[in-house]
Parts: C-alpha cells; structure tokens; sequence
C-alpha cells in the first residue's frame, strides 16, 4: 500500500459534499487528489469549484491518490471499489453499500483480497449527540416512544451553498 502522508483523496462521481469536506477540512493533513465523474461537465464543475484537477480517466485519478470518496449512485459502487482495490487506495463508501447482496459480497472480496482499509460512510455514528440521545432513549429516561422525527445539524465548510442549506 503508498504510504500514508500525505493523504491524496480521490473523489468519485459526483459529490460536492465530499468534495467541499476533503478541500477544507483536510488541507493541513492531506490534499483533494482530483475529482472523477462519468459525466464530464458535473466533474468539470466540481473540480473548478474546489480547485483541483477533473480527471476524464478513472485509473489516473486512482493511481494519484491513496485514498477514495466514492460518492456514486449506489449501483456503481461495486465498479469502484474493484477499482480502487486494483489501485490499492483506502476507500470511503457512502452507504448503502450495495443494491444487492451479490453487489455486497463482491465489494467485500475486493477488500479482503486486496487487503485494503475500507470505511462505510456512516456519518452519525461517532457524533456525541447521536451517542447521548441513543443512551437516553436506551435507558428509559424519555419513556416509550411511538414516533421520532430528527433533525440534526451539520458543518458543510465555507461555501454559502453548504453553509446556508441543511442535509440530512
């Protein structure tokens, strides 16, 4: 596997989200490798947005990072981590994982095989407030809850058009 720092992330397919977090979060410890997306002009744009390369070539972008975003529609997913594991980059998946279990299977050899660190997005798992709350509902202290419609906020960096929207 390349070495660890600095750390070169690679986002795939469309992901100004990820794209936005990686370009400012990240910069004292890594650097945005590139951006690659199947349809050129949403890459193009994405890569002007946050000052770095569009790459037309998914394997150049691979071969230039240590690590990946994959940000695709779910049914791609399993392309991309093949790619990524033939390349030997860390890969961050957005979840689900797959559409299907075959899918699933398939990203899970491609990770043992090419014995690559791998992380499912999963964004709330180690937020504090998700912790606290699911504690509190755990132990009792709100009662028996029938029905539950969250809300939760989130850092989206420096754009305006993170800041002034919410995501869930």
């Amino acid at each position: 596997m390349r070495p660890v720092l600095p750390l070169r992330v690679g986002v795939l397919s469309f992901a100004h989200y990820h794209a936005n977090f990686w370009s400012e979060v990240f910069a004292a410890r890594g650097v945005l490798a590139g951006i690659w997306d199947d349809d050129p002009a949403r890459g193009r744009e994405a890569a002007d947005r946050f000052g770095t390369a569009f790459h037309v070539s998914l394997d150049a972008l691979l071969a230039q990072s240590n690590a990946v975003a994959i940000c695709s529609e779910t049914s791609r997913h399993a392309d991309l981590v093949d790619a990524a594991a033939r390349q030997r980059c860390a890969v961050l998946c957005e979840k689900p994982l797959g559409t299907n279990l075959a899918d699933c299977e398939r990203i899970v050899r491609a990770v043992e095989v090419g014995g690559l660190f791998f992380m499912q997005s999963f964004p709330k798992r180690f937020d504090p407030a998700t912790h606290r709350l699911r504690e509190a509902v755990q132990g009792g202290e709100l009662g028996r809850i029938t029905l539950a419609r969250v809300r939760h906020g989130h850092f989206y960096g420096l754009q305006p058009d993170f800041r002034e929207r919410w995501y869930a």
